[in-house]
């Protein structure tokens, strides 16, 4: 397998090497490699599907929120034979693994008991930086829409070497799938988690349904009790007659224990 080049928007090269060697995440809507660009590490998100104009939208947006968010700062093309060709996706920064947490290790207590110097406090802290976050989105027009927890990182800021989650920030991935409304256009979030989706948009299209932020409140709440209480606060909220019942079905008749 060949590397695979590409041109940013802005007219420089990006070049993947071969191979999955520099992928470091793939999912539905498609891959994530870590590659260079101007000197500096970046993480290139290769789509099957794409709007461009989206994409315009939300790299405005990269200057006010890039540091919780992994907006685009570039978009790619495809550069068969040194030309520019086809919309392939775009370049973000890339958060340091080595720096940072997914936040579902945060719910597993064998997980919690590898990291370091991790307590109640910092739990709590985590849960403040991440609604943090979403307010900020939210300030600047945007909602989630897809927010759970596989799409949370909490970053480490300055000096690894500081005590305390007090230089935590939490970050925001899949970014090309937030809604925003762009001058006449609404680009719409096309995808929920059921877990975290909220009562009002249980059985609704998400790709002609326009949402609110309290939308996001829910599965940030959802998200704080699971970094709280390490369990889904829908999963005991269980019916004698029931006991099957899926969470969808709990979350769009109310039946929460507490």
């Amino acid at each position: 397998m060949s590397q695979r080049a590409f041109i940013t928007d802005d007219g420089r090269s990006v070049v993947l090497p071969p191979g999955h060697g520099a992928r470091i995440g793939a999912g539905g809507q498609g891959q994530v490699f870590r590659s260079q660009l101007g000197g500096q590490p970046m993480a290139i998100k290769l789509c099957r599907q794409l709007d461009g104009q989206r994409l315009i939208a939300l790299q405005r947006l990269e200057e006010q929120c890039g540091t919780i968010a992994t907006l685009p700062r570039h978009r790619l093309y495809h550069c068969p034979d040194g030309q520019r060709g086809a919309l392939a996706g775009y370049a973000m920064r890339y958060v340091e693994r080595k720096s940072s947490v997914s936040a579902p290790r945060l719910f597993n207590f064998e997980e919690i008991g590898a990291l370091q110097r991790f307590s109640w406090r910092d739990a709590v802290l985590a849960a403040l930086r991440l609604a943090e976050s979403v307010a900020q989105l939210h300030r600047h027009g945007v909602v989630i829409g897809d927010l759970n927890p596989e799409n949370v990182l909490f970053e480490q800021q300055g000096d690894s070497r500081r005590r305390g989650p007090s230089t935590w920030r939490a970050v925001l991935l899949d970014s090309d799938s937030f809604q925003i409304a762009c001058r006449d256009r609404r680009f719409h979030c096309p995808v929920s988690r059921p877990p975290y989706t909220a009562p009002e948009l249980i059985g609704t299209d998400f790709s002609s349904t326009w949402r609110e932020p309290s939308s996001d409140g829910f599965a940030l709440a959802v998200i704080v009790y699971q970094l709280l209480l390490h369990d889904h606060p829908y999963d005991n909220a269980l019916l004698q007659a029931e006991p099957e019942l899926e969470v969808t079905a709990r979350i769009r008749r109310g039946l929460f224990p507490h």
